[in-house]
């Protein structure tokens, strides 16, 4: 049993390097340098080629009295032959793998302010989550939601918790357009926060005749609890790899 495990734990380990491998070399393939280090490469061996023939006496000369040796002629073009196939493989790979990155760069770009918008929709979900976790009061909790989901420029104005509730269900199509924007993401979670957010709009609304300390009630921290659990929980799974497709430069 004990020799079982140790091969277990040895293939585990031999996958695991070999997979550290590979995405390093993907790493490598894909930084920008790539292409300039091939040329390099392929060019200083050919230099490190003609210096080895050079050493066993390799010349160009003229000499019209030998006679042409036409079978050592084809063997050179043959391998002159085969030296330029390659090269144009070479180009070829190199070209097809630039248009590539070209054609990937202009939809990042093209998908940029979309992806933008849906990454902010759900940031102002996160920070009102972090504002409010020290917050005991509904007034508190409704200032909060009327900074990061109303227009904070009109804090000041009196509104309604189902017109501040609405504000934040109209975001649900956003966080729902993340789906087909978004390689690695799922808008339940988002769409949960949402719900919650709205029940907790209602909780808190009130108080909004009394005093500003008014302390939440049992279902209203629950609901806040649950929120900010949400948000907690998309951060830690989506966020990362959201702010990575949001990336220009590779």
């Amino acid at each position: 049993m004990n020799e079982e495990k140790v091969e277990k734990t040895e293939d585990k380990e031999n996958i695991k390097r070999k997979d550290n491998l590979i995405e390093k070399l993907k790493q490598f393939t894909k930084t920008r340098w790539f292409p300039l280090k091939v040329a390099v490469a392929v060019v200083v061996l050919a230099v490190g080629v003609v210096l080895v023939m050079l050493m066993f006496g390799w010349r160009i000369t003229y000499a019209p009295e030998l006679e042409n040796n036409w079978d050592a002629v084809s063997g050179v073009a043959a391998w002159a032959g085969i030296l330029v196939s390659i090269l144009s493989v070479f180009a070829s790979f190199m070209a097809i793998r630039y248009a590539v990155r070209v054609a990937d760069k202009q939809n990042k770009i093209a998908l940029f302010e979309k992806r933008y918008i849906c990454y902010t929709t759900i940031q102002d979900f996160l920070v009102c989550a972090n504002q409010m976790k020290e917050l005991n009061g509904d007034k508190g909790i409704q200032t909060c939601f009327r900074v990061y989901m109303d227009d904070p420029e009109d804090i000041t104005k009196d509104i309604n918790a189902s017109v501040l509730a609405a504000k934040l269900k109209s975001k649900q199509m956003t966080v729902i357009s993340g789906e087909f924007l978004f390689s690695n993401y799922s808008s339940e979670i988002p769409q949960q926060i949402i719900d919650k957010g709205m029940d907790l709009i209602f909780a808190t609304a009130s108080s909004n005749d009394k005093e500003i300390g008014a302390i939440l009630s049992s279902k209203a921290r629950k609901l806040k609890q649950e929120y900010c659990d949400l948000c907690e929980l998309f951060e830690k799974n989506y966020i990362t790899s959201m702010e990575q497709e949001l990336q220009l430069n590779d």
